[in-house]
């Protein structure tokens, strides 16, 4: 009995410390040293997304007063690229150069300015033309039907 005892007590002070152990880790999950991403655009209240060699989203801001600034972990999978976006803008994608990244509690700048979308012009007086061209043709083409008919009617 005096066995089952120690045996109980022996497993309860293990769980106790196996649950303050992964409290432990589970509060910092990436740790290591940081570094921040100064994001610069022209267009005010932009969405940045800095994104990792593998294609994901690995950190996300907006644009306040021509900037943002990201803090990264420096440790783990790195930033490849900034995307920045606005609705009536141009998506830019920007990739990161080796030169440009922070280092240890450093900054690194990067400027991504959007262009306005515009309106395809072409497409759109060609197609205007192609209606006025079917509306006159259409115009024409009943206007000598009916006169032949007319002048058959004499």
């Amino acid at each position: 009995m005096k066995n089952f005892k120690n045996l109980i007590s022996i497993l309860f002070v293990f769980l106790v410390l196996l649950s303050l152990a992964s409290v432990a880790v589970a509060a910092d999950p990436i740790g290591g040293d940081k570094g921040t991403y100064v994001i610069k655009s022209n267009v005010e209240g932009a969405n940045v997304t800095l994104i990792d060699i593998n294609g994901n989203a690995a950190y996300n801001g907006t644009i306040k007063n021509g900037q943002v600034s990201v803090p990264v972990y420096l440790t783990g999978t790195p930033v490849e690229k900034v995307k920045v976006e606005a609705d009536g803008y141009t998506t830019a994608v920007v990739t990161i150069s080796d030169g440009c990244r922070p280092a240890v509690n450093g900054t690194a700048t990067i400027t991504v300015n959007l262009e306005k979308k515009t309106v395809p012009w072409v497409p759109i007086i060609l197609i205007i033309l192609i209606i006025i061209l079917i509306i006159a043709y259409a115009y024409l083409y009943y206007k000598e039907k009916k006169e032949k008919t007319l002048g058959g009617l004499n």
